[in-house]
């Protein structure tokens, strides 16, 4: 029989949601979806009610649901692609030179990020050090470029049903009424709570959350004119706020009066020149 096609790009929780679907449901038995694993790729054997597809992967051009994300997914959203989705466990929020991505690239040379233009991406900006990795970084979160362009691309080549929002993950009751929903449109009831799952899934991305919600602190403080101590941001944070900040000012920050600041008080950027 042929299953509705769930598509989802790598990063999106497409294994997580397929897993809640059949336990939800009462087709699959319940079981550890972290098994022996970093991401949720355990347990192939399960009873699928989906078939759940990268669209690299699919030959086909119609599709049940997609899992869409947003530009302010993207912080989280990378870091579980590098993390868990893509099972190097590389933590963005570790990351403090380019030579941390050297074995990650070194070793996997075949492997889609890698080939799809990771390597180029390094060799433009490794040349200046730390603020060439926060650019680069910050490059991840802009409009119209990287997943965002792939997932455009996507929306053109098939024709979606259905959308589930990626931001509907980390929140409890949008995920339950949502898989709820999907269930009834597979002709299934919800008949098996899920919420230990669904902590369990957030438990393990408890950090990544709380970071991006201290860069979000800083921005607000940036508004404000307040103070908040930065000083101990990692390279991630530093160009999501600085993707921020560029987002509120409507232009892009070349340098900062004083070098990078230790504070928001002290935040104080300067508009690149236009050549």
């Amino acid at each position: 029989m042929t299953l509705p096609v769930l598509l989802y790009q790598p990063g999106t929780h497409g294994n997580f949601l397929t897993r809640c679907l059949s336990i939800s449901s009462g087709v699959e038995q319940d079981f550890d979806l972290y098994l022996n694993k970093i991401g949720a790729h355990a347990n192939t054997g399960f009873i699928k009610l989906v078939d759940h597809i990268h669209p690299l992967d699919y030959n086909g051009k119609d599709a049940w649901i997609y899992i869409n994300f947003r530009q302010s997914d993207l912080y989280l959203l990378n870091w579980h692609f590098y993390k868990a989705a893509s099972e190097f466990g590389l933590d963005l929020l570790d990351v403090k030179s380019f030579m941390d991505f050297v074995p990650f690239v070194e070793s996997n040379l075949e492997h889609g990020i890698v080939k799809g233009g990771l390597e180029n991406q390094l060799n433009i900006f490794k040349d200046l050090g730390q603020t060439g990795l926060r650019e680069m970084f910050k490059l991840w979160f802009k409009e119209n470029h990287g997943m965002l362009e792939v997932q455009q691309q996507d929306h053109k080549k098939f024709t979606i049903n259905n959308e589930f929002c990626f931001e509907w993950f980390y929140n409890y009751d949008n995920f339950k009424q949502n898989l709820i929903q999907l269930l009834k449109d597979l002709g299934k009831e919800y008949c098996r709570d899920i919420e230990h799952h669904w902590q369990d899934f957030i438990n393990r991305k408890q950090q990544i959350i709380e970071s991006k919600i201290e860069v979000e602190r800083a921005m607000e403080c940036f508004r404000s004119n307040a103070c908040m101590d930065i000083s101990k941001f990692c390279i991630y944070q530093q160009a999501y706020l600085d993707h921020l900040v560029e987002q509120y000012l409507g232009y892009e920050i070349e340098i900062w009066e004083n070098g990078y600041p230790q504070n928001m008080r002290n935040y104080k950027p300067v508009q690149a020149t236009i050549d």
